[in-house]
């Protein structure tokens, strides 16, 4: 399991192998795309999301955190 904190105005990416991986956000609301950050998808404190192994998963903060930390878990399944 990693836990990810990303501070405000922030960006990063994850290299997804060896299975598939759970995403939950824990605080505020993290932007997430499996396009290479072409098309950004918001998701808010508590909502879950799953993305398939091989896949980088690039993610941001997202606006309506007022300049706050977001966080959020990920781990394989």
């Amino acid at each position: 399991m990693a836990n990810v904190t990303i501070a405000p105005s922030t960006a990063g990416s994850v290299a997804l192998s060896g299975a598939d991986h759970l995403f939950w956000v824990e605080q505020g609301i993290v932007s997430f795309s499996t396009d290479g950050g072409t098309t950004y998808i918001p998701f808010r404190q508590g909502e879950k999301v799953a993305f398939s192994d091989g896949l980088t998963v690039h993610y941001q903060g997202a606006e309506g955190n007022r300049g706050l930390e977001t966080k959020f878990r990920h781990m394989a399944m």
